[in-house]
């Protein structure tokens, strides 16, 4: 525990300290201090040359939704695919680096769920791995599968307790009801559970909208880490007004 903290501390600084009644939940970009992986990122993180102590893994991109501030510009004209076989070689590779820890994105991973659960399989050889997701496809049995491949975390993307501004910035008719189900599913299957919600122009413009958002996530389960994330200038989120 001491080390975990002086470690985050001086490379994070204060603020990224987050602790629960049960103990202390993983950094975002950690992998869990109390997992296999911890030691190996803290090398990385102090002594060079050592590669990576973090990675993020575009599995397609190929989305239901199409977000308005989509960093990636997902969800538009289905971009080429390069096949399942190229993308798991790739997270075989990776594992063989032994990055520590690997986030799965997209698009939506699900939208490929072999090729998901193969990636996961391969990266979990080295690698503790998480995901970014909608929710959208995620089901129990589904779920299942992934966790015993090796997943270890889950990212669900959520901007409000709003279901109706929800849809229609994801231009989805039930996005926000597939996200509210995932995080459900993943605390209570014991995964590492976190929210991703962008801040921009049309999110959380008052304190008390945080507020509501954040009583809205502990309400679902207290032990849910919520990340706030900037609206990036990069897809479709430099056509918005930052």
């Amino acid at each position: 525990d001491a080390i975990f903290m002086e470690v985050t501390r001086q490379k994070f600084g204060e603020n990224a300290m987050i602790r629960g009644s049960h103990g202390f939940y993983p950094h975002i970009f950690l992998p869990d201090y109390q997992g296999p992986h911890f030691e190996e990122a803290q090398r990385r993180l102090v002594l060079p040359r050592r590669g990576p102590h973090v990675m993020y893994f575009s599995l397609t991109g190929v989305c239901p939704c199409h977000c308005d501030y989509c960093f990636a510009g997902a969800g538009g004209p289905t971009p080429p695919d390069v096949g399942d076989g190229p993308v798991v070689e790739v997270a075989r590779e990776v594992a063989r680096l032994r990055v520590p820890l690997v986030n799965i994105s997209g698009g939506e991973p699900l939208t490929r769920f072999d090729r998901l659960v193969d990636t996961v399989h391969a990266l979990a050889q080295g690698c503790e791995v998480r995901m970014f997701t909608t929710g959208i496809g995620l089901t129990e049995q589904r779920l299942g599968i992934l966790k015993e491949a090796g997943l270890r975390g889950v990212f669900v993307s959520l901007d409000t307790d709003d279901p109706v501004r929800f849809d229609a910035v994801r231009h989805h008719p039930s996005a926000h009801e597939a996200a509210v189900k995932a995080l459900k599913m993943c605390s209570s299957a014991g995964m590492l559970t976190f929210v991703n919600s962008v801040v921009g122009p049309e999110h959380f413009a008052t304190e008390a909208e945080v507020e509501r958002f954040l009583r809205f996530v502990e309400a679902i389960d207290p032990r849910i880490v919520v990340n706030f994330i900037p609206q990036l200038s990069t897809g479709r989120g430099t056509e918005a007004d930052g």
